[in-house]
């Protein structure tokens, strides 16, 4: 049928996958089951379209002190909020602002090429850091981390979970594994 074959589409693993209308109906996340059985990180998507992770640094016992990644509900902390964007185009891990880095006591391991979305190529210093997503008991993933803005690029979703879904109407951007 029609609906199977759109479906199949959307089992593409390096896709970033939606909640489509289409005039055959809606498909939904929880109609990929096959692909991602459970969402395990929640975020939000603001009234500009922006779509957003949660953070905040926490200690870790066995590694330190690590970028934790939740679903809780937006908070200011000193007039900022602590969102991590999901940014498509964003092809690293995470980038943060420096003094979160410093937060974090991130190790140096020193500069990386970065091309900006003008086409500007800058240099920029590449930490390593250590980041926990919520819904994922015991695994703490090794990142690059660059400094900048609040970001969680491709390549970091890629690693952690299969599927990125976007549901405009309901104002919520899921990841599920």
């Amino acid at each position: 049928s029609k609906e199977v074959s759109e479906r199949q589409i959307f089992h593409h693993p390096s896709w970033v996958r939606l909640s489509l209308h289409a005039p055959w109906g809606r498909l939904h996340a929880e109609d990929l089951a096959p692909v991602a059985s459970r969402p395990i990180l929640r975020g939000w998507i603001s009234p500009t379209d922006r779509a957003y992770f949660t953070f905040r640094i926490a200690s870790d016992a066995h590694r330190g002190r690590v970028v934790l990644l939740h679903s809780i509900p937006p908070r200011r902390v000193g007039g900022k909020i602590l969102a991590l964007q999901v940014d498509t185009g964003f092809n690293g891990d995470l980038s943060i602002p420096p003094v979160w880095i410093r937060l974090l006591s991130a190790v140096l391991l020193g500069t990386t090429s970065v091309t900006l979305a003008n086409q500007r190529t800058i240099s920029t210093p590449l930490y390593d850091a250590h980041v926990h997503v919520e819904g994922i008991h015991n695994t703490v993933f090794n990142v690059d981390l660059i400094p900048g803005s609040p970001l969680v690029g491709m390549r970091f979703m890629k690693r952690v979970a299969p599927l990125l879904t976007f549901q405009f109407p309901e104002r919520r951007v899921r990841l599920w594994r």
